[in-house]
């Protein structure tokens, strides 16, 4: 028989919420970092002035503050980092401390650089702006008249996704991400189990603060630093924590508990433990009867039974359960006229059968052998009981067993991983995870996994076809060249080094790289570095001097989170809220670094300058020009916020511009539950 290996899926249902989640948000502590806020205050009265700034070294976005002595010239001893106070974010790693070890570093790059030698010696001469903007934009028309649009393709790791600014409005759809050698595997798992709505990064995290017992597999904490600060909010309240990991993780170095593994057998123990759970009948059987797929009958070829199979005129979107005595009920959801899922449509009352497993008569009058998602899932982790899985992974079988039983009697949770260990399991081992948070019966409840609140900030960006004006143009015929490989994958961006040799399944001819180093993403340097000698044009846009440098026809020096201003939501936190990120400094005298976007904008005013038009974006010569055209939007998408909380609740926005100048955040909404306003007064 052939079956997906799980067949559970949380779009079958709006997820669990309700006054549990309300009350856990009531009655949440501040978080705030006292010790920290301390000396913040006390460089505040010596005349250092704030500025909040949040941290791009890695994907958290954590919160932190820049303090500048005022009246001083800007350097390394003249502004200090520290984390934000209280901030939901509130992080601070050796990445955040040392960023302004980065500012005015000997090795930053200053001015832009052109290849004088082969590729891959590193021989370069420094050229002006317009030398290389002009000369890049010349390569891009020449390349695109002979080989299409989609022969250009970007790719960053600056996490603003800011290469898609030259990809999308030239009309390629070519803008591939990192997340192949990162969150991919987490994305594709979430996306089999939960559904598309809460696979995103961040989308559906451990309520930290609240949970009383945490399994890390292969997750460090040292990233995400303001995960860790709330986590131990928890563990001060006696949560537990364990880590199965092949080395001892930092956190294991105080009161969190390790266990080692051997290498690539996470899936053997993650089957084991949920193996273990349906054994003891520890598993949450209300929850998965009710809240997943796992009632569903399947059929042999693995898909669900329909309802338009059972009852002649049936609903093929509708599918099939079972009682214990025979009778069959259908499922499924009420859509909206625009296809959005608004509730679930079910018969409330019915009791389905878990472990059904028989035949179904058909509306034709013929049998169908079925089983259910649940009964499926319990005979393919069968043969992983804790001693065959203590044979693969080296972990004693009493200890599985003990892990088991403390994960269900605590209701806890497994983290679901910072990225990936990038090993082949990945995917794999992902699944399980969320298999084994639902069978734990703890999604979206206090401290289990939660869907994270949105505070509903949209700042005007550009997409495929759609400038942030409200501009449309229609984009190459080609699809994004990875995803005709692999149409399940994020971002697979081998696929578009691989066409360089190739030309399969089209060529690509000319590659930007913005704030990222291939050579860290690839296993195999050799073969990247033979791609990279072939392609007609390289772009490389940073900070500092990387590998891939050495490879590119060009290499333009880029400003960085601490040379910028940007506003969003908070990412990984449970609630949802907004930061400002204003450190307002500019780079070091003698550093002609200019914003990303400024430079992919640029080259493709000089290519094609109607195209540039179709972002509303003209020439700009100097920085001020540019943050004006660029900062508008992000004001746009700020005021359509204060002005929706303002109809909410008059004078909202007050509050939030107040939280926003004294802090450097706001909270809009807990929980996805009710708007904080209405919680406030």
């Amino acid at each position: 028989m052939s079956v997906d290996f799980v067949n559970l899926s949380m779009t079958r249902r709006k997820l669990i919420k309700g006054t549990a989640c309300s009350a856990a948000a009531a009655s949440a502590p501040s978080l705030v970092n006292h010790a920290f806020a301390e000396q913040i205050a006390k460089l505040e009265k010596e005349g250092w002035s704030k500025h909040p700034v949040a941290c791009t070294m890695c994907g958290a976005y954590c919160g932190i503050l820049a303090m500048r002595k005022e009246g001083e010239p800007i350097s390394e001893k003249t502004v200090r980092i520290f984390p934000n106070p209280g901030h939901p974010q509130q992080g601070y790693c050796g990445r955040s401390a040392g960023a302004m070890w980065i500012w005015n570093h000997p090795l930053r790059l200053r001015k832009p650089l052109k290849r004088i030698g082969e590729k891959g010696e590193g021989k370069f001469k420094e050229i002006t702006w317009d030398e290389a903007l002009n000369e890049i934009g010349v390569k891009v028309k020449d390349l695109v008249q002979k080989y299409g649009e989609s022969c250009i393709t970007t790719t960053s790791h600056n996490f603003q996704g800011m290469s898609k600014w030259l990809t999308f409005p030239l009309g390629s759809p070519n803008n591939i991400g990192h997340q192949s050698s990162c969150n991919a595997a987490g994305i594709n798992a979430r996306n089999w189990v939960f559904g598309t709505g809460f696979s995103g990064a961040g989308k559906l995290e451990p309520d930290y603060e609240n949970l009383r017992y945490l399994l890390l597999i292969g997750r460090t904490m040292g990233a995400s630093m303001g995960a860790l600060h709330t986590l131990n909010v928890a563990r001060a309240k006696g949560a537990r924590v364990v880590a199965i990991d092949p080395k001892m993780p930092d956190i294991t170095y105080g009161d969190a508990e390790w266990v080692a593994i051997r290498p690539g057998t996470d899936d053997a123990f993650l089957s084991a433990l949920i193996n273990e759970m349906l054994r003891t009948n520890t598993a949450d059987l209300d929850f998965i009867e009710k809240g997943t797929n796992g009632a569903y009958l399947i059929k042999e070829n693995g898909q669900p039974l329909t309802q338009a199979e059972v009852i002649q005129g049936g609903d093929k979107t509708k599918y099939v359960v079972a009682s214990s005595d025979g009778r069959l009920s259908f499922r499924g959801v009420l859509r909206n006229d625009k296809g959005i899922p608004t509730a679930f449509d079910e018969d409330s009352s019915f009791k389905a059968d878990l472990n059904m497993s028989g035949s179904v008569k058909l509306a034709d009058g013929s049998s169908c052998p079925v089983k259910t998602a649940f009964v499926i899932i319990k005979e393919t982790l069968a043969p992983y009981t804790p001693e065959k899985s203590s044979e693969i992974t080296g972990i004693p079988a009493d200890m599985i067993r003990r892990i088991a039983r403390d994960f269900t009697n605590l209701k806890g949770v497994i983290d679901d991983g910072w990225y990936t260990s990038k090993n082949g399991t990945d995917v794999q081992v992902y699944r399980l995870v969320s298999i084994a948070n639902a069978f734990n019966g703890n999604i979206d409840i206090p401290g289990g996994m939660i869907v994270t609140a949105a505070a509903g900030l949209k700042i005007p960006s550009v997409s495929q076809g759609k400038g942030p004006n409200g501009e449309t143009w229609r984009m190459a015929k080609e699809k994004r060249i990875d995803k005709i490989i692999y149409p399940e994958a994020e971002g697979t961006f081998k696929v578009a080094m691989e066409a360089v040799l190739t030309g399969k399944p089209y060529p690509i001819k000319a590659a930007f790289f913005v704030g990222t180093t291939m050579f860290q993403r690839e296993a195999n340097s050799e073969e990247l570095a033979e791609r990279l000698k072939k392609l007609e044009l390289s772009v490389v846009q940073d900070v500092l001097p990387q590998e891939i440098c050495d490879y590119a026809d060009y290499v333009l020096p880029s400003t960085y989170f601490m040379e910028r201003m940007e506003m969003s939501g908070v990412k990984w936190a449970r609630d949802g809220s907004i930061y400002l990120s204003d450190p307002q400094l500019s780079p070091p005298e003698g550093c002609e670094a200019r914003h990303d976007v400024w430079i992919l904008l640029e080259i493709l005013r000089r290519a094609f300058p109607e195209r540039a038009a179709r972002v509303g974006y003209k020439e700009c010569k100097t920085a001020e020009e540019f943050n004006a055209y660029f900062d508008a939007f992000t004001k746009r998408g700020y005021a359509q916020l204060l002005e929706e909380c303002d109809k909410v609740k008059p004078g909202w926005s007050r509050r939030i511009h107040e939280d926003i100048r004294t802090k450097g955040w706001s909270t809009i909404k807990i929980n996805d539950m009710e708007p904080l306003c209405s919680q406030r007064d």
